[in-house]
């Protein structure tokens, strides 16, 4: 049972460990975006761009950031069954022999 809880936790651990650069850099990425949004916007009220480009640009960039803020939040909320729960379901079957019998 301890080799079990020790490679359920070392599972989670990875893969709370895989998310978080990911996190980051989908995170990096829409500030990026924020900027050029913000360029886009600066190129627009001096009249370097038309009103119909600057339409399509922004909603092309506010569709990627709604993309990389939804992956994030799938990223966040992805969880795996808690240790606890799973180490007990095993320790129960493990038993259930013998607790049966008694």
């Amino acid at each position: 049972m301890s080799w079990l809880a020790d490679a359920i936790n070392d599972t989670d651990q990875t893969e709370t460990k895989a998310r978080e650069p990911a996190i980051k850099s989908k995170t990096a990425e829409i500030e990026r975006l924020s900027h050029k949004l913000s360029t886009l916007y600066d190129d627009r009220l001096d009249g370097r761009i038309p009103p119909t480009v600057y339409d399509q640009k922004a909603a092309m960039i506010e569709s990627q950031q709604a993309d990389l803020r939804r992956d994030i939040l799938e990223l966040e909320s992805a969880i795996l069954p808690p240790l606890t729960t799973a180490v007990e379901i095993t320790r129960l079957t493990s038993h259930a022999r013998t607790a049966f019998r008694n």
